[in-house]
């Protein structure tokens, strides 16, 4: 694995939504600083493949982090659902614009990428640190 992929991996595991090198074109800066704006994680041109290989050659040790693998808004709702609200209850506190539907959708969605099931949500989530095991 090269160095620049581990970089960007612990950087993901840390916390971070971006990613550029220094050779950046100067338009990709504000696509890269409008697309982490917005909740989602940035890869440069080519590094969400090479991500992708690399991650479907290692071995999965259990649920993937939350942390880098979901974007702002799916991990509000990860924490959300984690701290045991149901879909309506994640709605209300969500943006208005996004309804219950969708709310439903992308716990769904959610669970896929971090290959999980619905109940292992709050497990997952205080593995990670994302919310306090309840005493």
């Amino acid at each position: 694995m090269s160095s620049r992929l581990v970089t960007i991996l612990a950087g993901y595991e840390y916390g971070a939504d971006g990613y550029l090198t220094k050779g950046i074109k100067r338009e990709k800066i504000g696509e890269a600083i409008e697309t982490v704006l917005s909740g989602n994680v940035y890869y440069m041109p080519g590094t969400k493949e090479e991500l992708a290989a690399l991650t479907n050659r290692m071995p999965v040790q259990g649920p993937l982090n939350p942390k880098v693998y979901l974007n702002l808004i799916d991990l509000k709702i990860f924490e959300f659902m984690a701290m045991g609200m149901t879909v309506d209850e994640v709605a209300e506190n969500m943006c208005p614009s996004m309804n219950k539907k969708t709310i439903h959708n992308r716990v769904s969605q959610i669970c896929s990428k971090l290959k999980i099931k619905r109940s292992q949500i709050q497990e997952v989530a205080i593995q990670y640190g994302l919310i306090n095991p309840k005493l």
